[in-house]
């Protein structure tokens, strides 16, 4: 079922890969959020982007058994010459509640469990990324680190 906004505890099937699919978990209910002083977004949601990656379109029945977690993912950095690190980081990012990429929903879950750390709202803070609308390769990074602990070419 493609449903044209994003609510808590939808299940997502993601694309991130042609012929690669994933799994995200919208966390909250939408809000909007202030920009800058009397300017607000569109209402926002965390979505969680998961570990889960399958070769074939999935169902709920397909991660019944499968716990939902958030990505850990490992991203490196190099900044003006600087040495490269790595740095851990979980991959909870703030969209849009508008499904503009048409994805679908799988099903819904209750999210009380999920991920009980704060969903904080503030652009740009040190936990969550703003990042607009959700695009067609939603969970691109779980697809990159399935990639890496298969010692897949990317």
């Amino acid at each position: 079922m493609v449903k044209k906004l994003f609510q808590k505890g939808d299940v997502i099937m993601t694309t991130p890969e042609p012929g690669y699919y994933g799994v995200a978990v919208v966390l909250d209910d939408a809000k909007p959020i202030e920009l800058s002083p009397g300017r607000l977004s569109y209402p926002m949601n965390h979505i969680m982007v998961t570990p889960l990656i399958f070769t074939k379109p999935i169902s709920m029945d397909d991660i019944a058994n499968e716990r939902l977690v958030p990505l850990i993912f490992q991203e490196y950095f190099a900044n003006n010459g600087n040495p490269i690190y790595w740095h851990d980081e979980v991959r909870i990012c703030i969209y849009t509640n508008r499904n503009k990429a048409n994805l679908q929903i799988i099903g819904t879950v209750d999210t009380s469990k999920l991920y009980t750390e704060p969903l904080l709202w503030k652009p740009l803070s040190d936990r969550f990324f703003l990042c607009g609308d959700v695009k067609s390769n939603l969970g691109i990074e779980a697809y990159i680190q399935y990639c890496r602990d298969n010692n897949k070419e990317i």
